[in-house]
């Protein structure tokens, strides 16, 4: 990869991260336009830490915020925001620890299986604004989004939401 590569790469990761896309599935889409770019491990490991990095330097009060909250041991807005972070990230676990294998087979330069998900991404995005119109009746947004079919914003909205992210690592 020479330097033009890294910074077009680079690039892609810096703005699709921020965006609700997959920054991965951009990263392959160039590997391809490119004719299949051989991206380092540690590069892809750079990459990732700078995206880490612009994160805990943009949003270092909320981070802040959020840690003082947990540290205080007590039921707080704080302490249930880290819990349903803990609680979408089982879904990957169970998959990373129980499919690993299935898992790494997957992570090819396969633009059908990358453009596929990238269509699912599309999907649940084109059928958000219609959830968010009839609010009071969909059903479908409050479990997947709220976590109940009340709308009252429980902990499991964040199970659906871990069970979402599962396929972004097949977007590879």
């Amino acid at each position: 990869m020479n330097w033009y590569e890294a910074l077009i790469f680079g690039l892609v990761q810096g703005l699709t991260e921020f965006l609700p896309v997959s920054s991965d599935g951009h990263l392959e889409i160039v590997k391809y336009l490119f004719g299949g770019i051989e991206e380092s491990f540690l590069f892809s490991v750079v990459v990732h830490g700078a995206t880490v990095l612009s994160i805990l330097v943009v949003f270092w009060k909320e981070i802040v915020k959020l840690m003082k909250g947990v540290f205080r041991f007590t039921m707080n807005e704080e302490m249930v925001y880290a819990l349903k972070i803990i609680v979408s990230m089982i879904p990957v676990a169970i998959v990373g620890f129980t499919m690993r294998d299935k898992v790494e087979a997957l992570f090819v330069a396969d633009m059908d299986i990358t453009g596929s998900f990238l269509l699912v991404t599309a999907l649940f995005f084109a059928c958000g604004p219609f959830c968010a119109e009839k609010r009071q009746t969909c059903h479908i947004r409050r479990c997947l989004f709220d976590g109940d079919s009340t709308g009252s914003g429980s902990t499991a909205g964040s199970l659906p939401f871990g069970v979402n992210h599962l396929y972004r690592p097949y977007a590879r």
